[in-house]
């Protein structure tokens, strides 16, 4: 049901309707699986649709590219990159009719693929970095112009009327000048003339392309602003992973080991961020999801970006309320990492990836039954501990009494090994296996400190309570042997299948390291030897003087 009302302010008597935005939210809380796309044998990286939405575009570890029919789940084309190692990044460019894409990977390379009328794909390279390449962001109104930051710290600019690479400048920080390593880029589609970027340090630097000149009469490497949260200035520590601008011009931040912070532009420390003394309004902060495994990616959703949504290292998609932080919605989508969140151009939908080798569509409807969030404050309060005792909280299940208040609720937990931790909040248990099974779990308050936990399940029927012994040392170490044999036995039963995708030497790169390392054995032996013959010679002498 769709909830329509009006406010008005002041004289002018402006009235602003909400039944948008209550649309939206109510198909928001409908997102469920509705497919999964299945033909990529590695992890995929990166997924994105086409300005129609109709074709989605993948590229995996495989080194694959992919054209999706996202909604009948078949595949329109799939060729070789022609990149060295795991794709990271592939997009389409505008105006094209979907036939030109470009590419970037961890081999440092950025490749430019020209779908022809036959269906042949043509692949180049144009360009490399000296490092590995996270993200490119194409220009939104040009069909030749996009941008790639490495990892090597620089941010270059291509045209594909020319096929040339023009190195912009390196990204150094402004205290010591050191080159900042980058892992994120992001065009302004209000201002393309400003793009961000980001990297291993916590600031998220603005550029302006239109001062861009020679390095005769102008920097270009100075950025016109900064922005970074007050206890991260300087903090060294945390880095950024991914980056987002609204068609508000807000930049969304997310960092490493960190939270997700929203900038508006009034925000930013200036040019020079060390001697900037005003005080700004703190932005808004996102909590709840982990980011620290993978370089992961952050997104806006809804028809005016009133969403934020994010992927996280325990395999769960996180939504919140841009305006408030509110975390909305948590949905299960990877057995491990969920990398990539992509928002459909016109429709309410989603696609996700991540460590899996499948890509999964989210619409409102799905047939997968989804978990609430619920009460959310022992989850941020466990991932602020992992952030600072760097726990792995990555199967942590919490259960609230707050959200059990009305004595019980059903849950859907992984059917896993289970541990009680102590000292971090109320009920919270550890697990860990593969399996799932559905279970439910009930709260029972007692007066005093002491609370009952009870999970019951199908098959079995344990308890927990808080005031029951660990388990005995001999049974928690047999436990943990048989469940690490069982993982590096499932470890190396994997590893066959990943050797096709190991680039071996070739005969000439194999020769020239031989001839190479003959040649260097060769000098040592008579470098060792005229050292012998010296030390000989001196020894003589020093016995023909003695008396």
């Amino acid at each position: 049901m769709v909830v329509e009302f009006s406010v008005s302010f002041g004289d002018a008597g402006s009235s602003y309707c909400y039944g948008l935005t209550q649309c939206v939210l109510g198909l928001l809380n409908r997102l469920g699986l509705h497919k999964k796309l299945q033909k990529h044998k590695g992890c995929v990286n990166t997924v994105s649709f086409n300005a129609d939405g109709d074709i989605l575009l993948s590229g995996s570890d495989d080194r694959q590219v992919i054209l999706w029919d996202w909604e009948t789940g078949t595949v329109k084309l799939s060729f070789d990159s022609g990149h060295r190692n795991n794709i990271f990044q592939a997009k389409f460019m505008p105006f094209s009719d979907d036939r030109s894409i470009v590419t970037s990977a961890a081999d440092g390379q950025v490749r430019y693929s020209k779908i022809l009328e036959s269906g042949q794909v043509e692949t180049s390279m144009l360009g490399k970095h000296n490092g590995q390449v996270h993200k490119l962001a194409v220009e939104s109104g040009s069909p030749f112009s996009f941008y790639t930051c490495g990892e090597d710290g620089v941010v270059k600019h291509f045209d594909l009327r020319t096929r040339v690479a023009t190195n912009l400048f390196t990204c150094k920080e402004a205290k010591y000048n050191l080159v900042v390593y980058l892992n994120a880029i992001a065009l302004d589609p209000r201002n393309p003339g400003l793009f961000a970027v980001g990297g291993m340090d916590g600031y998220a630097r603005v550029y302006d392309i239109r001062s861009y000149r020679s390095e005769g009469w102008y920097n270009f490497a100075q950025p016109v602003d900064h922005f970074c949260p007050r206890h991260l200035i300087e903090n060294g520590r945390e880095g950024i992973t991914g980056l987002a601008f609204s068609d508000q011009s807000e930049l969304l931040v997310s960092y490493c080991d960190e939270l997700i912070y929203l900038f508006s532009p009034d925000m930013g420390l200036g040019p020079n961020p060390l001697t900037e003394t005003e005080e700004k309004r703190p932005p808004q902060v996102y909590k709840g999801h982990r980011n620290c495994e993978t370089v992961k990616g952050v997104n806006f959703y809804g028809p005016k970006c009133e969403y934020v949504v994010s992927g996280s290292d325990c395999g769960q998609i996180f939504i919140w309320r841009k305006k408030d932080g509110e975390l909305l919605r948590e949905m299960e989508a990877d057995r491990h990492v969920v990398n990539c969140v992509e928002s459909h151009p016109h429709l309410p939908l989603m696609c996700s990836s991540g460590i899996e080798s499948d890509i999964k569509i989210w619409t409102p409807g799905g047939t997968e039954e989804l978990m609430s969030p619920g009460n959310m404050e022992e989850v941020f309060f466990l991932q602020s501990k992992a952030r600072s005792s760097n726990l792995d909280l990555q199967r942590m299940v919490v259960v609230s009494p707050r959200l059990l208040s009305n004595g019980s609720g059903l849950i859907r937990l992984p059917h896993r090994r289970i541990q009680r931790r102590d000292g971090f909040g109320p009920s919270s248990f550890k697990f860990s296996g593969d399996s799932s099974l559905n279970g439910r779990v009930s709260y029972t308050p007692h007066v005093g400190a002491s609370r009952t936990v009870s999970v019951r399940f199908a098959r079995q029927s344990p308890s927990f309570h808080e005031d029951l012994p660990e388990a005995p040392l001999w049974l928690s170490l047999l436990r943990d042997i048989v469940w690490s044999t069982r993982s590096l036995f499932s470890f190396m039963a994997e590893q066959p299948s990943q050797l096709k995708y190991i680039e071996w030497p070739s005969f000439t790169t194999t020769l020239k390291t031989a001839t190479l390392s003959l040649f260097l054995v060769a000098v040592f032996i008579v470098a060792l030897s005229s050292v012998d013959s010296a030390l000989c010679y001196i020894l003589t002498l020093i016995l023909r003087k003695a008396p």
